[in-house]
């Protein structure tokens, strides 16, 4: 059995293989990140399978890292992807939510993910898909569709002495818009590296190709939160200069959304939806072009 914080939550866990265990400690217990307990539990044990019954209708299939697996609502608050052999259940009850997994040799880990997440979606934290860097003051996340531009754009404010805060994903208390970095250093593409990376000695190559730098090779540690200041939306156009520019409202709602995720269960897809319009009151948003000069970092 295995107990630890996790953002002011509670996750434990019982009769997991050892895998599985080590898993949750690899991905999810980070001791900057042991707050004060809310009352809110998560609880992971093994499932004897899927349920009986489920409305695929409701929910399409969900394509994760590495595979793609049916899932079906399960109600308004709990879902299940996968099949007989191998698949999680996530229910959502009050103050707590309880995820059952099955034929955990099968790799079920990237639904096991999917399932924490939305897991701590409702319990009130948002997930952003976005770099973070701070200088001197609130957190800038950096948000874009994959493939923009966010990770090299990370390197080169690192190098002009921003810090970094995430890579990849931060987790936002919408109350004090206090967010947390969820990466331990920098993914790039071979070719990205070459351009923005060069000097740095020590990549690693990862799962999915691209190479990995912890973030004290870098020669940069970045604070494990803070405020979240701005948000800036990146665009690549090698047709005009790089620059700051204002941000259309409906431009901001619409990556905000992109960078989130949508929610797979109706209750957090509701919960989203109010705090979409109240964080973008509070909190300043920019275009950053990625153009045809440097970056004004």
């Amino acid at each position: 059995m295995i107990r630890f914080p996790l953002l002011g939550r509670t996750l434990h866990a019982d009769g997991l293989p050892a895998l599985a265990e080590a898993w949750l400690r690899a991905w999810w217990d980070f001791p900057e990140h042991h707050l004060p307990d809310s009352g809110y539990t998560i609880e992971v044990r093994p499932g004897g399978g899927p349920t009986a019954s489920g409305d695929t209708a409701a929910a399409p299939p969900v394509t994760l890292p590495g595979m793609e697996m049916p899932c079906r609502a399960l109600g308004d608050a709990g879902w299940e992807i996968g099949g007989p052999d191998a698949g999680v259940r996530l229910s959502i009850e009050g103050q707590g939510s309880r995820i059952e997994g099955w034929g955990w040799e099968a790799g079920i880990y990237p639904a096991l993910f999917a399932a924490i997440s939305e897991a701590l979606r409702a319990s009130g934290l948002i997930p952003l898909h976005g770099s973070g860097i701070v200088r001197g003051g609130g957190v800038t996340a950096l948000l874009a569709l994959s493939g923009t531009g966010k990770s090299s754009t990370l390197v080169q404010a690192l190098r002009v002495g921003w810090r970094p805060v995430a890579e990849d994903l931060m987790w936002l208390e919408p109350a004090s818009l206090t967010v947390y970095g969820w990466d331990r250093g920098v993914h790039l593409w071979p070719d990205a590296r070459a351009r923005f990376a060069g000097g740095f000695e020590g990549w690693e190559t990862a799962a999915d190709g691209k190479l990995f730098l912890p973030w004290e090779a870098l020669g940069t540690a970045g604070p494990a939160s803070g405020r979240l200041g701005r948000i800036a939306v990146l665009v690549r156009d090698a047709e005009r200069d790089s620059g700051w520019e204002p941000l259309p409202p409906r431009d901001a709602v619409r990556a905000l959304w992109e960078s989130m995720g949508v929610p797979l269960y109706t209750a957090a897809r509701a919960a989203a939806a109010r705090e979409v319009p109240r964080l973008l009151e509070r909190v300043e948003t920019c275009r950053l072009v990625l153009g045809r000069a440097p970056l004004p970092l």
